[in-house]
This record gives structure tokens, sequence and C-alpha cells, in this order.
């Protein structure tokens, strides 16, 4: 395909411009100017036709163009009894919340509180006092030194963000969290932010190297540079361990008590409904869970739940059970409206409430 137009754009922007051909340069020019607009013509074409595939792969497999637990969650979003929302802050609305779910740009914003905490501790200054806001804000001044530091070096600077590809990484990366806050979407995900986490950490490299010319330039002694190096890896791999998975029986019994609990309340080869598997849809056995807020259903569910009926298609399923918060359920939107009357209470279980479902005319009074 580039082969073949690249020599029509080659030729009719040629005889445009005849009359200024005067030399090779101009032609070296016109053909660089020629590839590289073949190029991009070529690869948008292939990004919307590789768009085209996915979206036609949704339709055939899922019935829908678009993934289905995005339409759901925007959703969520237009209702005003929902527990999937959050309460928008300033921090979050910038992306520079604490909450990993909340804050693309939360690895920068918890570096600079962990750092602000451990130098409260450091000092000594328990009471609240200036003092104390003092110390807690040094890494704010830090943060605007190397600012400044960085303004000064920018030559450097931009030649290093350059090299690393990181201003269309930072803009794809605002893009995509524009994306979701000019929408209703709600209960987002630390994983959607994986371009701005590393955008983050890029930047935390073009700081590292900005530092390390600065120092070479003062001659300092190599030695300095391997103990630094050597305390961030002891650092990291402290981090690293931290994470290490641990086996411990007494905890990993109570964590399926409610898996054991829910096996004895109901029957093998149940059908039980639940608003998020979690580790019930683990450890269970001989039983079928149902995700009730329809992320892991097919397009044929949403659309029954946005109107309302959805008890229709947990009907055809032949649904025997809802297990999860009663308020969940009960009260809040969309359950407590799709729930009404469905629903007998049996008991509780680790905090959570197991009903049987009660399909067709059926009806029932909750026990309190």
């Amino acid at each position: 395909m580039a082969l073949a137009v690249k020599p029509l754009i080659f030729v009719a922007f040629g005889l445009y411009h005849r009359r200024s051909l005067s030399n090779h340069g101009d032609l070296l020019r016109i053909s660089v100017a020629v590839t590289v607009s073949t190029f991009i013509l070529v690869l948008g074409l292939l990004v919307l036709r590789v768009i085209g595939f996915i979206m036609d792969w949704n339709f055939i497999g899922f019935g829908t163009f678009i993934p289905v637990s995005r339409q759901i969650k925007q959703w969520r979003g237009t209702m005003n009894n929902t527990v999937y929302a959050h309460k928008e802050t300033l921090e979050s609305f910038l992306g520079v919340s604490r909450v990993a779910d909340l804050g693309a740009w939360h690895v920068a914003a918890n570096s600079l509180h962990d750092l602000s905490q451990r130098l409260v501790h450091l000092s000594g200054v328990r009471q609240k006092s200036l003092a104390r806001l003092l110390v807690h804000l040094m890494p704010y001044w830090m943060l605007g030194l190397s600012l400044l530091l960085v303004w000064v070096g920018r030559k450097r600077l931009v030649e290093t963000a350059t090299r690393l590809g990181i201003l269309p990484l930072f803009t794809a990366a605002f893009f995509q969290f524009a994306c979701f806050k000019a929408t209703d979407y709600v209960y987002t995900r630390s994983w959607y932010w994986i371009a701005a986490t590393l955008c983050s950490a890029l930047l935390i490299v073009t700081r590292i190297d900005f530092g390390v010319g600065w120092l070479k330039q003062k001659r300092v002694p190599a030695a300095v540079f391997w103990l630094a190096a050597l305390a961030l890896m002891v650092g990291m791999g402290r981090g690293f361990l931290a994470l290490l998975p641990r086996h411990f029986p007494m905890q990993e019994k109570a964590s399926t008590l409610s898996v054991m609990m829910l096996e004895m309340a109901t029957e093998p080869g149940s059908r039980i409904g639940s608003t998020g598997g979690g580790k019930i849809t683990d450890f269970i056995q001989d039983r079928t869970i149902v995700n009730l807020d329809g992320l892991m259903n097919s397009s044929e569910y949403f659309r029954r739940m946005k109107a309302g009926e959805a008890t229709s298609y947990l009907d055809e399923i032949g649904l025997n059970y809802v297990y999860g918060n009663k308020y969940m359920l009960t009260v809040s939107d969309p359950y407590g409206a799709l729930f009404a009357g469905r629903l007998g209470k049996i008991g509780y279980s680790e905090g959570s409430v197991l009903f049987a479902y009660l399909r067709g005319d059926e009806e029932t009074t909750l026990a309190p």
C-alpha cells in the first residue's frame, strides 16, 4: 500500500512545485516530506483498521461495539444513589489523589506525602505547630527547587525527555484521564493509569539524569554514585520483599470462612448472584456465581438492567440465591428497585446477607 501511495504523492507534489525545484536539495526535502506523509497516512489507516477489528470482534462476540463494562460504569455515573461512585475532590479531579484508583498521578502524590511523613517522624516534632508544618512542607519545597534547577538546565532536560518519548506518553496519559473525567464514568481502577505511572517514572529518570550530569561537572567522586545506587537498590529491594506473598494458615482459614458458610447454606448446583465475586468465585465448589453488576455478563443483561427488567433474565438462567451487602442489594441503585419483592433473607455470613431469590409472582417481606 505504501509503495502505491508514495509515487502518486511524490508526482503530484512535484508537479505542483515544478517551478521551484531548482536543485537537488529541494528534491531531497520533497522526498523526505512525502515519505513522512506516507508513513503517517499508512499508520493512521492501520490504527483505524485495528480499532475497527476490535469493535467488530466485540459486536460478534458480545453483541455491542463498545465493551459492556465501560457502558455500565458510565451508566452508573448517572445514578443518584449508587455505592460505586465517590465524592469528587479537587485532588481526584486533577488526578493527584493519593488513592490509586482515583489519581492517575498517585505515584508522585504518594511519594511526596510519604517523604513528608518520614521527615516529620525523624524531626521529632510531635505536636501540631509551625515547626511541624514547615517540616511537613519540606518535600514540596524540594520539588520546587528541583523544578527550578530543571529550568536552569532545561536544554539537557529537553534532550533527555525527547530520547525517552515523555511528551507523547504524557499527552496520551493526560487525554486518557481527561476522557474519564469528561464522562459519567465511575469506579476507575489503579491499573487504568499505567501510562501515567510510566510517565512519572520517566520524569524521575530525567531528574536523576540531570542531577548526575550536574554532579559530574562538579567532579564528584565515582564512589558517591555507587553508594547512591546501592542505597536505591536496598530501598527498592525492601519494597519488593514487602510485596512477596506469605503463608499464614490462620488468615487463609479466616478468608475462606464465608465460603464455607455459604456452601453450608446452599445446595450443590445452586446459582448464586453476587454484586462482586471476589474470593467466593475463587474457592466455592459445585456452585455457580452470577455477577450481578453486569461487568462479566452479556450486553443483553445490561440492556434489561437499564430497562428495569433484569429479573426476567435472572429468572431465565434459574437464579436461586443472592449474596451481598444488605444496603447495596435492597436500597442502592440499581439493585434496590431491581430486587424489590424478590428477596427472602436466610441469614448473615461475614457481614454479608444471603437471600433466597424468588421468581415470578412470588413476593416476600424482608426481615429486619
